[in-house]
């Protein structure tokens, strides 16, 4: 686990930081929501579970893509399973010297809980990306999640 100091910057996460973190666990955990998490992953992990469809296709194996990104939620269900019932989401966002930000989700947390030093615990990791994209004649910028390791190899 990474200390504070090891992050560039601390801050209050941005409301929309937090909209994103919570509603991301809601979806992953809700089969009516599978658009919705997909909409959530960032460009990269998409294009990367697109290389792994391209793979499949390529080796004779009969996979659909909605198949895929299945597989690839329930793996992310099972890392975060004890992150289901009650989880508990920090309100700060910790910069990386990389460009992405962390966000800690806690579990079973049934009461706000304020630290006010640093806490040995259980945390799950939700890293974000800000991502721009061209739309009405300007850019936009949204904060996406990264669901892939820095390798791009493994779920994380």
């Amino acid at each position: 686990m990474l200390r504070n100091e090891d992050f560039a910057k601390i801050t209050e996460a941005t409301p929309e930081q937090l909209s994103l973190v919570i509603n991301y666990v809601d979806y992953l955990f809700s089969d009516e929501h599978f658009k919705e998490f997909w909409d959530s992953i960032s460009s990269i992990d998409k294009a990367i579970i697109h290389g792994r469809w391209e793979a499949t296709k390529s080796h004779g194996e009969e996979i659909i893509k909605p198949d895929l990104v299945r597989q690839i939620r329930d793996r992310i269900r099972t890392n975060m399973h004890k992150y289901k019932e009650s989880p508990g989401f920090s309100q700060s966002a910790r910069y990386t010297h990389d460009g992405l930000v962390y966000m800690y989700v806690f579990e079973d947390v049934k009461v706000p809980i304020h630290f006010i030093a640093e806490t040995p615990g259980n945390v799950y990791v939700i890293k974000l990306a800000l991502e721009t994209t061209w739309k009405d004649d300007q850019y936009i910028a949204e904060w996406k999640v990264r669901i892939f390791d820095e390798n791009y190899r493994l779920i994380i």
